[in-house]
């Protein structure tokens, strides 16, 4: 019934074939593939409890199947699989987070709170995850679990266009809207020449959008 949740965070996976080999969950995941549970489980707990987040994450996802080969105790297995994902999330696993963030989708009675999430996005944004402070720009952009705030919805626009684009695909896209949020003045002070910088950064990583607003601020201002 939850393989939404884990095929969901495996497709989102950032880690490239060759991490996922080197990994030392490597054969504890293979034994989890293989319904091996038993042996699964007995190969990741040694990193689980090391705060080896791929780890907890399988033995999650063992304890939400059904299929982990122990006694949950009596906060049940649902729980002890939340506390395992939260504690991944917390130390920058985006797959943990995007499970979680299923879970309250679904509306599960032991999901995580949204302020739970929330509070987890701030930590991680506030050390520079341009992966977290894109989730915090929807955020305030849309008042999901906040109150609206263009000036909070910027400062997390800068941390995520502050990112490697060629790792993460929207650092050009927040670029451009810090750009468009300076040229039109939407919610914070209108500052047109910042505008321009950002538009310029955006557009020489490929933003056509940017590009496109770029020529546009250069001819409004030869028109001055």
């Amino acid at each position: 019934m939850l393989r939404w949740f884990f095929a969901a965070a495996l497709l989102a996976s950032s880690c490239t074939t060759a991490d996922i080999a080197s990994a030392p969950s490597e054969e504890g995941v293979r034994a989890y593939r293989d319904k091996d549970y038993e042996t699964a489980w007995g190969m990741l707990a040694p990193l689980a409890a090391k705060g080896h987040y791929r780890a907890q994450r399988y033995q999650a996802f063992m304890l939400l199947e059904g299929n982990a080969p122990i006694e949950c105790g009596p906060e049940g297995c649902e729980r002890q699989a939340v506390a395992l994902l939260l504690d991944g999330a917390r130390r920058g696993d985006n797959n943990s987070l995007i499970v979680l963030e299923a879970m309250r989708a679904s509306d599960a009675s032991y999901a995580p709170s949204d302020a739970d999430l929330l509070t987890i996005e701030l930590e991680r944004a506030g050390t520079g995850d341009p992966m977290t402070a894109w989730r915090l720009v929807k955020r305030y952009q849309t008042g999901a679990g906040v109150e609206q705030s263009a000036e909070q919805a910027l400062r997390w626009l800068k941390v995520t266009a502050a990112g490697d684009p060629t790792i993460y695909s929207y650092a050009p896209e927040a670029a451009f809207q810090v750009c468009q949020a300076y040229v039109t003045g939407d919610g914070i002070e209108e500052n047109i020449s910042v505008g321009r910088r950002w538009c310029k950064k955006a557009a020489n990583q490929g933003h056509n959008g940017a590009v496109i607003a770029l020529s546009q601020l250069d001819r409004a201002r030869r028109q001055r």
